[in-house]
C-alpha cells in the first residue's frame, strides 16, 4: 500500500511501478490490470502512461498498448457480460437512474422543495442513499441510517426495485453483487481471471466499498499482487458507500503487505500546507508525517464579511483582477452556492477585458441553435416557427428553398411533401424527422446528445474556425451546453427555464475563458489551482448540517483546501439571509484566525 498525500505524485508513481514491471520483466503487459474509479481518469492515466513508457524505452511501445486500464465498473462488465445468466441484463446509466427515481417521487414529498436546484439535490441525495444502503445490505454491515425521511427512503427504494426489475434492467450495485456472486459461484471462472490479471494496481483506493473490495481480493489471490495507492485523509465519498477504514486496516487483510509512504507534498506551499495538516489531524487517521516541498509562500487568509452579498461581490471583483495566467478556483460545499455565485459573477466577469477573442460569437451561436432544438421539440414537428426551423435546417446543412417556407408557422411534414419530386431532399429531411422523432422520445439530455451525436454537430462547429478556440475549447464548452440538461425529465420543463440554462451556461463560458473555475468541493478532487477561494465558511454550510459523518466534512475541506498551489483564501459571511451565523469550527482547526475588511 502507498500511502499518497495531496500532490506527492501518486499517478507519477503508478506509471512508474508499470514501467518497472515490464522493464525488469517481472510482469508481462498482458497480465496488468490498472483500476481507477473515474472513465477519465483511466483514460487520461493510459494516455500518460503510453507516453511515459515510449520516452522511457522504445523497446516498451508495443508491449505498452496491452496493459489493461479501466473502472471498476468496466471491470465487473467485463467479467459477467460473457455468462449466460446476464445475456439479458441492460444496465442503467446513471442518468437513466436518477430519471427513474425521480419518476416515483410524489408531489407529497417534494412539498417542502421551492426550487428546481433543491429539487435536483433531493434527487441526488436520494440516488446515493439508495445506492449506500444496498451496499451496506449486501456487505450486511449495520449501522445505516438514512438522512432522508425513512417512509420515503423504504417507498422510493422498494418502488426503485420493482420497476428496475420490471423493466429488465440493472444497476452499478446489482453488477457488483451480481460480479461477486458469480466468482464465488464459478471457481473456472474466477482462476481465468486471476490468470489473467496477475498484477492488479488500484488509483484512489480510499475510495473503495466493501463490495469492490470482497471482488478484488478474490481476483487478486492466491499471488496478491495488490498495489493500492491512496489517502484515507482524501476519502470524501461515503454516500456512494466508500469506507476509508478498508485502507486504514490494509495491514489486517494483508499482514505480509508493505506500508510506503509519499511524505512531500510537491502542490501547496508550505503555510498553506501547514494549516491543511492542523485541521486533518483533528480525524481518526492513519499516523502519517507529510511535509511540503515548497518554500514557505503567503498564509491562508481568513476574510470576513458583513453579509454574503458583500462576500459574493467582494469574490467577483477579485476574480476580474486576477492574471490571465493564473488558475482561480471558487469551491463550494452546496449546488446551491453554486447557483447563487454563478448569478452574482455573470455580472462583473464580462467586464474583463482582452480575453474573449471570438468566445462570444462561438458561445451565441451554440444557444442560438440548442434554443431552436427545444423550441422545435416543445412545439412539435407539425407546427415549427420559421426560423426555428431555418436555424436547424442550416446547421444540419439542408437548404431549402424560401418560396416554400413562406408561413410564420411551418409543418415539417408539409416540408417533406413539398420534395417529394426531389427524391435525395426527400430522403434527407425524412432522415431528419426520423432523428428529431426519436429525440424527443428521450429525456433532454440524452436526446441532446443524440441529435449532436448524429447530425454531426461538434464537426460542423469546427468548420466555423473560431479566432482563438481551438476545437478542444469547442468541445468543452459544448459539452458544459450539454449538461445544463441534466435532471430535465421533459423538454417542456427546459423550455420554461431556457433563460436560466443560458445564463448559466454563458457565466461557465465567461469563467473558463478567465482561467476561473466554480466548482464544488467534490468536483474538484483530483484538480490543482494557483488560487483557492472558499466562501461560506460557516457552521450548517461547511461543515454541512445535513452531513451525518463529521469526520468526513473533515476529509472534504482538507481536499479542499488542498488544491491551493499559491494563494489560500476563506471568507467568512457574518450574516446570511438577514440571519446571524457563525463561522465555521474548520477554521480555529486549521489553526487560523479571521480578519475583518
Amino acid at each position: 500500500m502507498v500511502l499518497a498525500g495531496p500532490g506527492s505524485g501518486k499517478t507519477y508513481t503508478i506509471i512508474h511501478r508499470i514501467i518497472y514491471l515490464l522493464k525488469t520483466g517481472t510482469a508481462a503487459a498482458e497480465h496488468i490490470l490498472v483500476v481507477t474509479f473515474a472513465r477519465d481518469a483511466a483514460d487520461q492515466m493510459r494516455q500518460r502512461f503510453l507516453f511515459e513508457a515510449a520516452r522511457e524505452d522504445q523497446a516498451l511501445s508495443a508491449e505498452a498498448g496491452k496493459v489493461t486500464f479501466g473502472t471498476f465498473h468496466s471491470i465487473f462488465y467485463r467479467l459477467i457480460r460473457g455468462h449466460s445468466a446476464f445475456k439479458n441484463c441492460s444496465v442503467l446509466s446513471q442518468e437513466e437512474k436518477r430519471e427513474m427515481i425521480s419518476s416515483l417521487v410524489t408531489p407529497e414529498m417534494t412539498a417542502h422543495i421551492d426550487s428546481k436546484n433543491e429539487f435536483d439535490e433531493y434527487i441526488s441525495l436520494l440516488v446515493s442513499e439508495i445506492e449506500r444502503g444496498k451496499i451496506f445490505q449486501e456487505t450486511r454491515r449495520s449501522g445505516f441510517k438514512t438522512s432522508i425521511e425513512p417512509k420515503e427512503y423504504h417507498f422510493v427504494c422498494n418502488s426503485y426495485e420493482i420497476l428496475k426489475n420490471k423493466k429488465g434492467k440493472i444497476d452499478f450495485s446489482d453488477m457488483q453483487l451480481l460480479c461477486l456472486e458469480l466468482l464465488k459461484r464459478e471457481r473456472r471462472i474466477l482462476e481465468r481471471w486471476q490468470k489473467q490479471f496477475r498484477f492488479i494496481l488500484v488509483d484512489e483506493f480510499q475510495d473503495i466499498n466493501p463490495l469492490q473490495f470482497e471482488i478484488l481480493n478474490l481476483l487478486a489471490q492466491p499471488e496478491n499482487n495488490l498495489f493500492a495507492v491512496g489517502d484515507d485523509d482524501q476519502s470524501i465519498y461515503g454516500f456512494r458507500g466508500s469506507s476509508p477504514e478498508i485502507m486504514m486496516g490494509f495491514r489486517r487483510y494483508y499482514p505480509l503487505s508493505r506500508v510506503i509512504l509519499l511524505d512531500v507534498n510537491f502542490r501547496s506551499h508550505a503555510l498553506i500546507y501547514e494549516s491543511c495538516t492542523h485541521l486533518i489531524r483533528h480525524n481518526s487517521r492513519l499516523d502519517k508525517k507529510i511535509c511540503s516541498g515548497l518554500d514557505r509562500g503567503d498564509a491562508p487568509q481568513i476574510l470576513c464579511f458583513k453579509s454574503q452579498r458583500e462576500q459574493d461581490n467582494w469574490i467577483a471583483d477579485t476574480l476580474i483582477q486576477i492574471e490571465s495566467s493564473k488558475q482561480a478556483a471558487v469551491l463550494v460545499r452546496t449546488h446551491r452556492q453554486l447557483e447563487r455565485l454563478l448569478h452574482a459573477a455573470s455580472k462583473l466577469l464580462g467586464k474583463k477585458p482582452g480575453q474573449m477573442g471570438d468566445l462570444n460569437m462561438c458561445k451565441r451561436k451554440m444557444i442560438e441553435d440548442a434554443s431552436a432544438l427545444v423550441r422545435i421539440m416543445t412545439s412539435g414537428l407539425q407546427s415549427c416557427e420559421r426560423k426555428d426551423l431555418i436555424h436547424l435546417l442550416k446547421l444540419c446543412g439542408i437548404s431549402v428553398s424560401r418560396s416554400v417556407l413562406g408561413l410564420q408557422i411551418i409543418s415539417f411534414y408539409r416540408l417533406i411533401d413539398t420534395y417529394k419530386q426531389v427524391p435525395w431532399m426527400h430522403k434527407e429531411l425524412s432522415l431528419l424527422v426520423n432523428d428529431l422523432q426519436n429525440a424527443s422520445r428521450m429525456p433532454p439530455y440524452a436526446g441532446m446528445m443524440f441529435i449532436v451525436k448524429k447530425r454531426q454537430y461538434r464537426k460542423h462547429l469546427h468548420e466555423k474556425r473560431w479566432q482563438g478556440i481551438s476545437s478542444e475549447k469547442c468541445d468543452c464548452m459544448l459539452d458544459t451546453m450539454i449538461a445544463q440538461l441534466k435532471g430535465f425529465s421533459s423538454w417542456i420543463e427546459v423550455e420554461k427555464r431556457l433563460d436560466d440554462i443560458n445564463q448559466t451556461f454563458s457565466t461557465e463560458c465567461l469563467c473558463a475563458a478567465a482561467n476561473i473555475h466554480l466548482m464544488t468541493m467534490h468536483a474538484a478532487k483530483g484538480l490543482e489551482f494557483d488560487i483557492v477561494i472558499l466562501p461560506d465558511l460557516v457552521e450548517g454550510i461547511t461543515p454541512n448540517n445535513k452531513a451525518g459523518d463529521m469526520q468526513e466534512e473533515r476529509r472534504l475541506m482538507y481536499v479542499a483546501m488542498t488544491r491551493a498551489r499559491e494563494r489560500l483564501i476563506m471568507t467568512v459571511p457574518e450574516e446570511i439571509n438577514g440571519r446571524k451565523v457563525s463561522g465555521s469550527r474548520f477554521i480555529s482547526e486549521a489553526g487560523l484566525t479571521a480578519a475583518y475588511c
